[in-house]
């Protein structure tokens, strides 16, 4: 992908190359300098009174320019904790134990003396026994 912008009032013509491999896209940066230094005059209708020069050589990075992982993750996080304070905020009560049911159960026993009687209670028993004192 090669790309040309102006920077405004100062005739300075500033051209930006992307390829996934940086050598690549150096050489890509080298003809297009060539071809603008050498055929400059088929661009422009001032023949040889325009001259062309070459102000930097092409910089190349070792990073990869696209697509940046880094900031592709940071904007992911963030957009998932907005996205779940929201979702908290908009449906505070919304129920999410009858879709997780069969995911966290726990058959742990634990065993509760009362008046020296022994009783053995699963975690989900003694769920329903909460729900059903607090509802009567």
């Amino acid at each position: 992908m090669i790309s040309a912008k102006s920077i405004s009032d100062t005739g300075i013509l500033e051209i930006g190359i992307y390829h996934e491999d940086g050598s690549q896209a150096e050489q890509i940066a080298n003809a297009a300098t060539y071809i603008l230094r050498t055929k400059h005059n088929l661009y422009h209708g001032a023949g040889d009174k325009v001259s062309v020069k070459i102000i930097d050589k092409p910089i190349t990075t070792n990073w990869p320019a696209k697509p940046n992982i880094i900031v592709n993750l940071i904007l992911a996080v963030i957009f998932g904790l907005i996205m779940g304070v929201a979702f908290i905020y908009y449906y505070p009560d919304y129920d999410l134990d009858k879709y997780l049911t069969g995911l966290f159960k726990r058959k742990k026993k634990k065993t509760i003396f009362h008046n020296h009687l022994e009783h053995e209670f699963t975690r989900e028993e003694e769920l329903y026994d909460k729900f059903d004192k607090f509802h009567k």
